[in-house]
């Protein structure tokens, strides 16, 4: 539903911030430098790594709220 999507998508430009707990536990997940535990005994391997969650968490912490979208 692209309404739904929408509305999501808004609720994140208007608070970046509050990804950032779901962010750190999938971190938190990781065994390796690539690869994060979803379920016991099973590991989906990353191309990017640890590195790129941290780095998402950090931008995240300084992204300034934007203006809401809309659908045309």
């Amino acid at each position: 539903d692209p309404q739904q999507a929408l509305k999501y998508l808004n609720q994140f430009r208007a608070n970046p911030k509050s990804l950032v707990p779901h962010i750190e536990e999938q971190l938190s997940r990781f065994t390796s430098s690539h690869g994060m535990q979803l379920y016991p005994g099973m590991t989906y391997n990353t191309n990017e790594g640890k590195k790129a969650w941290q780095e998402a968490i950090d931008f995240l912490k300084k992204q300034q709220p934007l203006q809401p979208m809309s659908l045309h």
